[in-house]
């Protein structure tokens, strides 16, 4: 690889770093120069908050720029009037202005738009810039590489799919020169924007998961953990009773836990949307709050609690740890009715409260009962922990910019 600058494009806030962090790890050493553009400062804050990776970055950046909601002021004024007179071709004109990627460079202190190799971006991430950047002559251009925000698996039951197959939703564009997914399983999701079997899309794994990467068990023989990780409620999505339910399964689940001694409660805070659990407790309960990355909480875990269709599943098995899914009591925010990480076997998706209530006392009383020994199993199977990532996203990278 000739050319030695790359340009990571943070739209959301830490986890999509997180899955890139080793790879970028690896290009530094390698003498690459990297930059960070932050869509907004809101990403921006969330990434600061998380002290690991904002401190790697701090050491592999070579420059960095937060989008504010003032630049291109006069630009977005212009394109609002012309939009509002219905002046088309003016308002496309200044659209392509605000998106021009040169622009983007020019924030970054990058004078010369052919020395940047690579442009990273989580594979959510299909704004105008990006788009405008794919119709240039591939040759000409930066190649826009992209991946998911942690270790997500998309099925092709997926809420996204189905409205697409049923003409709800508009079928999404995809910009990118390449496009690396953690498991095969998320191939058959795929199929319906790439429509074939395009070489851009490859099984690479979770770059997080590679051996050298990842840390050792912690066993506390005296002290037991539960990890529960919950997200921020989009209550604006929510159907009548709901907030109510889960402050049930919330509070009935804290007052039952008194009967154990020797257990300790750690709330993880998802990276992008942090939860106020003190607004649905009705009482004091003793617990601990992390903003630690899950790598490093769940080392030392017990027992893994999650919420509905949530990625962070995976850890628990990742780790030889029993895991369990609430059932889905937010049913106006996801409309699958199954959890897609239970569909895998890589969690227990409760049947209600009251199996939620015995399951996680299996989970404490019997480790190593066989529910908990079938997740295990499952995550090699879906992750190919035998191999490397980390080389497979570099062999990937290097064999398309030849």
């Amino acid at each position: 690889m000739k050319k030695k600058k790359i340009n990571v494009i943070i739209r959301r806030g830490p986890l999509e770093i997180e899955w890139i962090m080793p790879i970028l790890k690896n290009l530094y050493i390698k003498k690459f120069e990297i930059y960070f553009y932050y869509n907004n400062k809101i990403c921006f804050d969330l990434v600061v908050s998380n002290n690991k990776i904002f401190n790697v970055i701090k050491k592999i950046s070579k420059s960095s720029y937060v989008q504010r909601k003032y630049d291109f002021i006069i630009y977005k004024i212009i394109r609002k009037i012309a939009n509002f007179l219905n002046l088309k071709k003016l308002e496309l004109f200044f659209s392509k202005k605000i998106h021009s990627f040169k622009k983007m460079l020019n924030k970054l202190n990058i004078k010369d738009f052919k020395k940047i190799l690579f442009v990273f971006s989580e594979y959510g991430n299909l704004n105008y810039t990006l788009e405008l950047l794919s119709k240039i002559d591939k040759q000409e251009r930066p190649l826009i590489i992209q991946y998911p925000a942690g270790p997500t698996i998309n099925l092709d039951n997926d809420k996204r799919i189905q409205n697409t197959l049923k003409g709800k939703m508009r079928r999404l564009s995809i910009f990118a020169d390449l496009i690396f997914i953690n498991s095969k399983k998320s191939l058959s999701y795929w199929d319906i924007y790439i429509r074939k079997k395009d070489s851009k899309i490859k099984v690479v794994g979770m770059p997080l998961f590679d051996k050298n990467f990842l840390k050792k068990k912690i066993i506390k023989k005296e002290k037991k953990k539960i990890l529960l990780t919950l997200n921020d409620i989009e209550i604006n999505k929510l159907l009548p009773g709901e907030i109510e339910k889960f402050k049930k399964y919330l509070n009935a689940f804290f007052i039952d836990l008194k009967n154990f001694v020797g257990v300790d409660v750690v709330l993880k805070l998802h990276p992008n949307k942090p939860l106020d659990i003190q607004k649905y407790l009705v009482q004091k309960y003793r617990y601990k709050v992390s903003k630690a990355n899950m790598i490093d909480e769940i080392i030392d875990t017990s027992l893994l609690i999650t919420q509905f269709k949530t990625s962070a599943s995976i850890y628990g098995p990742l780790y030889n740890i029993p895991t369990l899914s609430w059932s889905n009591i937010f049913k106006g925010a996801y409309s699958e009715i199954k959890d897609p990480y239970a569909e895998l076997g890589l969690t227990y998706e409760c049947k209600n409260f009251n199996d939620f209530i015995h399951k996680y006392k299996l989970a404490i009383n019997q480790p190593n009962n066989l529910l908990w020994l079938n997740q295990q199993k499952k995550i090699s199977k879906h992750f190919s922990l035998k191999e490397s990532p980390i080389q497979k996203v570099i062999f990937e990278l290097e064999k398309l910019s030849k």
